[in-house]
């Protein structure tokens, strides 16, 4: 949930997907970092999917998945915001 309570567990799945014209599914992993935090690696499953679970303290936090790339797709980024 966004906006959470101090302390619950929340979940965060990347899904990475190939841009038309291209196919298939990406393999490698997820970076996922939070402001003021830490960061971990995620191995994406068979689906293209990279999930994280936490909780926080109070107050808003800046979260950034980066997949990483592989032989066949390059690295892209995005991030949003949990309060």
């Amino acid at each position: 949930p966004n906006p959470s309570v101090s302390g619950q567990t929340f979940t965060v799945t990347a899904v990475v997907t190939p841009l038309a014209p291209g196919a298939g599914v990406p393999t490698g992993t997820v970076t996922f970092a939070l402001s003021g935090g830490g960061s971990i690696e995620v191995p994406l499953d068979a689906t293209g999917k990279a999930t994280v679970r936490g909780s926080l303290t109070a107050g808003q936090y800046t979260g950034t998945a980066t997949y990483n790339g592989d032989v066949n797709f390059t690295r892209s980024s995005d991030s949003t915001t949990h309060t």
